[in-house]
């Protein structure tokens, strides 16, 4: 999936995907309010904190 895909997704839909990668719920929710994003390293830097 690219970004422009998850920026593009509906919030739950996006939810959904972030989850795939993360089991907290706390860090999905929190990336999830953030989107979007403009570069993929602005994702990356968001999903580290």
């Amino acid at each position: 999936m690219t970004l422009a895909d998850l920026n593009a997704l509906a919030p739950t839909a996006r939810a959904e995907a972030l989850a795939t990668c993360c089991g907290s719920s706390a860090w999905v929710a929190a990336l999830s309010q953030q989107f979007p994003f403009a570069t993929a390293e602005a994702l990356y830097a968001e999903a580290d904190r």
